[in-house]
């Protein structure tokens, strides 16, 4: 296979990731990034504007052959489909699959003809609590979910998003997992669930499930390849399901069209193997023995435009998020400023323990564990 030139679009943690893995293929030629995350060898793709029939242009004259999209807006957007109207390959979800995120009535409809458990809709002048407000629309974080406990609330959120177009669910509990699947032409990989621990922002993987809960998974991927098969998702992209066990049956909370940043980070480094092959082929990959996990970590606004102090640990893997350079300097630029990641048997006290040693200005980085 020739060497390929690739860009990576996007600037968070979950991008860092992917362009580090693909940094180590022998099939790569020349890395291209949206963000400098120092990297050895790769070279930025400086692009301001949201324009992507200028941005695939310039991808074009620099002779990059694949561009890999994590940004949920760029997907929305289409970005996938003009990229393609280029002659250059994309990975993500195309524009039209987008609105299993971007639109719940396209969801639903799309979850109803193949027969997928979803959360039931609840009417406007249901008194059952506690109930949850979903706005329709693409959002980040969790802007579009609102948990209600009373009619007060309720009615505090409605007055509030009155201008959007919402749906009410019933409040679902249970043990709640996320699969991250791949599709790749006819190939379709569904990779180890994983599961934030509680109390916590730890997402970690593979995850134990019990015999009924291990076969009525298998059933609903099955149904899920059926639906996209059948629908002709003619993208090579990854889709996100969150899922929760009720009454016997995995539940869809919702999908994403992309896989977080903690979530891709954590399947990363549980992986053996070449990243980029396993893209490019649909092959199915093997997995590294022990645990994966991965960490966000938080500061305090306060705290923004700080130096960073790092431990050295040779195990944890740090991924940037909201960081800048000063020379060879760290400094915040956000919020949330890193993703650090390890795989060994017990991952989550190893990573808790490094995060209670960064510094920043010399004082204890304040992170949400």
């Amino acid at each position: 296979m020739k060497n390929i030139n690739i860009l990576v679009w996007g600037n968070s943690a979950r991008e860092h990731a992917v362009s580090q893995a693909i940094a180590q293929s022998p099939l790569l030629n020349t890395l291209y990034t949206t963000r400098d995350f120092k990297i050895p060898g790769a070279e930025i793709f400086s692009f301001e504007s949201k324009n992507f029939k200028q941005a695939a242009q310039k991808a074009s004259e620099l002779g990059i052959n694949l561009v890999i999209i994590g940004d949920e807006e760029a997907l929305c957007s289409g970005a996938v489909d003009i990229f393609n109207k280029a002659d250059i390959a994309a990975i993500g979800v195309n524009k039209q699959f987008s609105q299993l995120e971007k639109s719940k009535l396209f969801c639903k409809k799309f979850m109803d003809k193949y027969g997928i458990n979803s959360v039931p809709n609840l009417s406007d002048k249901s008194n059952i609590f506690p109930q949850v407000i979903k706005i329709n629309g693409f959002c980040k974080g969790n802007n579009c979910t609102n948990i209600i406990r009373s009619n007060r609330e309720k009615f505090q959120i409605i007055e509030r998003i009155q201008n959007k177009e919402y749906f009410t669910e019933e409040y679902l509990e249970g043990n709640k997992i996320s699969v991250v699947t791949y599709v790749c032409g006819d190939n379709i990989i569904h990779f180890p669930p994983l599961k934030k621990k509680k109390k916590t922002n730890i997402t970690y993987c593979p995850v134990n499930l019990n015999a009924n809960q291990k076969l009525k998974l298998n059933v609903y991927l099955c149904k899920l390849e059926y639906a996209l098969k059948l629908e002709n998702a003619n993208f090579n992209g990854f889709l996100t399901s969150n899922l929760i066990w009720t009454e016997e049956c995995w539940c869809v909370i919702n999908y994403k069209i992309t896989a977080k940043s903690c979530e891709l980070i954590s399947i990363l480094n549980h992986i053996k193997g070449d990243f980029l092959d396993i893209l490019l082929t649909g092959a199915l990959p093997e997995y590294k023995d022990g645990i994966s996990a991965a960490l966000p970590i938080f500061i305090n606004k306060s705290d923004v435009n700080k130096e960073i102090f790092l431990p050295e640990k040779e195990n944890v893997k740090k991924y940037y998020q909201d960081i800048k350079f000063a020379g060879n300097t760290m400094l915040t630029s956000g919020e949330q400023i890193f993703v650090l990641a390890e795989n060994s048997e017990n991952p989550i006290k190893a990573l808790t323990d490094y995060a209670g040693r960064i510094k920043i200005d010399n004082k204890s980085a304040i992170c949400n564990l």
